[in-house]
């Protein structure tokens, strides 16, 4: 059986001189323009060439590599080292930013002598490629240079003939799950943060003696590993993540003359010697008594580990130190311990009782959360402070003693916790958050000790209410909503009453808040009374009922007509609308997420008179495929109708808003109107199936991601009257050939066309060309004048 190692020791090998060796090729140009030394050879303007389907910028006197079109290059694949042309001999010195990025043909690429550079996601998603040769004149290698090639099995990176140092970018190798051999021969003091990250079947990496510095999560989810050997040299680990994840540890080391840090007795743990603070555990750690910190996430992931015991003086112990240790059953806390910390429990799925020490002051964020086993918990005289989702997702515990003393419980603190059937707030209690019971569907009994000053649970209603200002924060199953209420806070609460079909809210009431009514998920019917004088939009969440009634004496909202919509009367804005609205005469607005998540509605008419539809009034409207539009309006938005095919906009609209028509996937054609002014940030990214669209003369700005993610758009025209493009306007249009630019521009990204990659033309009128190569530098070989 194979032993998985890390090694942080010099241990020098052969393996970067025995890898597949192969001439440099020089393609040569004569004065008739014919080239030899490769099979195809295309001159695209007087400073960039295509040969091979490998794209050779000049930039000053060397060249910059690119592939032309990812489709085509297959196989393997040796890149030239020089081109000479003119009387002049260029080298290739620079693999350009994303230059081969999702080449997922490539199973293999030969960089040559010369190659100093390779820029940031170069090989990005190169899926397939199985083997790299690297040079010895590489020097830097830039961030995700190589993320996600799933099949490259090894990587060697000889000594510089120069004897300059290499550097390796944040995430150059992550994410390639099938490396396994990592041979570093070249000078490299500093391992770069999630260099190694995610490389699942990494078995061992041969690191010289001389690494000074390990950054952030360089190794992070190496699930493989089982032994650290750290060298003498190591001067500085990252505190967080270095090895997250790594679940198989099972042995620690470090050498005996590192100044900065040690394993001392023989502890299985990496310990920052000078303030005795324990960096990283493993499944056999023993924590020795004379340390006084144990860090962040110390021993987060490790799978093996099944029980500890804290010593005594150790007072303070980091966030998440034992975040999903699955299998850990059995724990001691430190008596001195002054508080659990965020997280420090999280995922813990077969722990089943812990003794909260006396000492404790605060139960941090997410402490215990999805504990599953826990049964019961006793928090102590001292805690003041339960944070926010402190026991979350605890779906055992049945049983919570509060003790009095606590002053705050924040958000969520006990949500989640199925089983728990009863809760009581103690006198002590000053500060109570949102939801603090959300998903307990078991709670039958709320309880409020009768002698705090805040908090009542009036005429038994098992509930929480703020006394002063008449609110309910908190309720269950079973609870009676008094008649003295002005305010229902958190009524999701009522999650658990699946159960309610019709509701009426107490005449007493005067806020409705957002999502309150999110999880009532058979309420069909809702009577609001003529004491509301506030309702947040989206009061439902997605949640979509069939009737709503609103008092005809509310002075504030009314739903004319039976129209089964809640509309603000002074407005004549829909601010809800459901699956059987039928919106009626003299509505002039349709609010924000109106109509969102009404997945019945198929189609819908919008009456004349309305003259905007605000952001998200219809996301989510999956199975809307039919929407007729009134010639009054002026601003729309239609964003996240993903079925929706066809639009016609009517003529008036001068405003096309921000994500108008957003994610609407199969969205295949659609006529922008002369009368439009403004197209919005985002406004058409992600329609995936529109293959064409006529921007008309009197728009002057394309903004920000507008046609993002358009993967069938295959051509576009800009108007002159467009004076600006944003960033990433057509990013990621993967099918976008052709371009027309009008002269009248005078601001454009530099990024418009990023990932555009089978882009072959930007036509640009003539007499622009040194003005647009200043503005789109990094594709100005695509400029063609006409």
């Amino acid at each position: 059986m194979k032993k998985t190692l890390l090694i942080l020791t010099l241990l020098m090998s052969a393996f970067c001189t025995t890898m597949a060796k192969g001439e440099d090729i020089v393609v040569k140009v004569d004065k008739n323009g014919k080239a030899t030394g490769c099979k195809s050879f295309t001159i695209e303007s007087a400073s960039c060439f295509t040969i091979d389907n490998i794209v050779y910028d000049i930039k000053d006197d060397y060249l910059i590599v690119s592939c032309w079109d990812e489709d085509e290059l297959k196989g393997n694949v040796r890149i030239i080292a020089a081109l000479e042309y003119k009387g002049k001999r260029y080298p290739v010195k620079v693999i350009d930013e994303g230059g081969f990025e999702e080449c997922e043909g490539i199973t293999s690429i030969y960089i040559p002598q010369g190659v100093t550079t390779i820029e940031e996601e170069a090989f990005k998603g190169c899926t397939k490629l199985e083997y790299v040769h690297l040079p010895n004149t590489i020097d830097s290698i830039g961030n995700d240079a190589f993320t996600e090639c799933t099949k490259l099995a090894k990587i060697c990176f000889p000594r510089n003939k120069h004897g300059k140092t290499l550097r390796i970018g944040n995430g150059a190798f992550s994410q390639c799950e099938n490396l396994k051999s990592v041979d570093i021969q070249a000078k490299m003091p500093y391992i770069a943060p999630y260099a190694f990250s995610s490389c699942k079947s990494l078995e061992r990496i041969t690191i010289p003696n001389g690494v000074t510095e390990i950054g952030t999560g360089a190794f992070s989810g190496c699930k493989a590993l089982k032994e650290i050997i750290l060298p003498k040299s190591l001067k500085s680990i990252s505190e967080i993540d270095v090895f997250e994840n790594c679940e198989s540890i099972e042995s620690i080391k470090i050498d005996k003359d590192n100044p900065v840090y040690d394993s001392r007795n023989n502890c299985n743990a990496i310990i920052q010697t000078k303030d005795s603070f324990l960096i990283k555990g493993c499944c056999n750690t023993v924590i020795p008594h004379d340390i006084k910190y144990i860090g962040f996430r110390a021993f987060a992931y490790c799978k093996g580990l099944k029980s500890i015991t804290i010593p005594n003086n150790i007072k303070k112990i980091g966030g998440g130190t034992f975040h999903l240790c699955k299998n850990l059953t059995d724990i001691t806390l430190s008596d001195s311990l002054q508080f659990v910390s965020a997280g420090m429990f999280w995922g813990c799925e077969k722990l089943r009782n812990i003794n909260i020490p006396n000492s404790v002051k605060i139960i941090y964020k997410g402490a215990f959360c999805y504990c599953n086993s826990l049964e019961n918990i006793n928090i102590p005289n001292n805690v003041k402070t339960i944070k926010e989702n402190a026991f979350t997702g605890c779906e055992n515990l049945k049983s919570v003693n509060i003790s009095n003393g606590i002053e705050e419980i924040s958000s969520f603190a006990f949500s989640g916790c199925k089983k728990l059937e009863s809760i009581t707030i103690p006198a002590s209690v000053k500060n109570i958050n949102d939801n603090i019971t959300s998903e307990c569907d078991n709670l039958k009994s709320i309880k409020v000790d009768k002698d705090n000053p805040v908090y009542d649970s009036r005429d038994n209603c098992n509930a929480i209410i703020e006394t002063k200002t008449n609110k309910m924060i908190a309720g269950c199953s079973i609870t009676t909503i008094p008649n003295s209420l002005d305010n229902i806070v958190d009524f999701d609460n009522m999650e658990i009453n699946h159960f309610i079909k019709e509701f009426t809210v107490p005449d007493s009431v005067q806020e409705l808040n957002m999502f309150i009514f999110t999880y009532c998920e058979n309420l069909k019917s809702i009577t609001i009374p003529a004491s509301v004088r506030r309702i947040i939009p989206g009061i439902f969440g997605y949640n979509r009922i069939d009737s709503v009634i609103i008092d005809e004496k509310n002075p504030v909202y009314d739903s004319r007509g039976n129209c089964n919509a809640i509309i603000e009367t002074k407005t004549n804005t829909l601010i809800c609308g459901f699956n059987k609205t039928v919106i009626p005469q003299g509505i002039e607005k349709i609010g924000w997420g109106a109509f969102g998540g009404c997945e019945n509605i198929k189609s819908i008419e919008i009456p004349e008179g309305v003259t905007e539809i605000e952001p998200f009034a219809f996301s989510d409207c999956i199975n809307l495929t039919d929407i007729k539009l009134p010639n009054s309006l002026v601003s729309l938005c239609l964003g996240y109708c993903k079925n929706l095919k066809s639009i016609d906009i009517p003529e008036g609209v001068e405003k096309i808003g921000e994500e108008a028509f957003s994610g609407c996937r199969n969205l295949e054609s659609i006529t922008i109107p002369k009368s439009v002014k403004t197209i919005g940030i985002k406004a058409f990214s992600y329609c995936e199936k529109l293959k064409s669209i006529n921007i008309p003369e009197g728009v002057e700005k394309i903004g920000e991601e507008t046609f993002r993610g358009c993967l069938n758009l295959e051509s576009i025209v800009i108007p002159s009257s467009v004076k600006e493009i944003k960033k990433e306007a057509f990013k990621d249009c993967k099918k976008l050939k052709s371009v027309t630019l009008p002269s009248t521009i005078t601001d454009i990204a530099s990024d418009i066309f990023w990932s555009c990659n089978k882009l072959k033309a930007i036509y640009i009128p003539k007499g622009t060309l040194e003005k647009f190569k200043k503005m789109l530098d990094y594709c100005d070989y695509l400029l063609v004048e006409k």
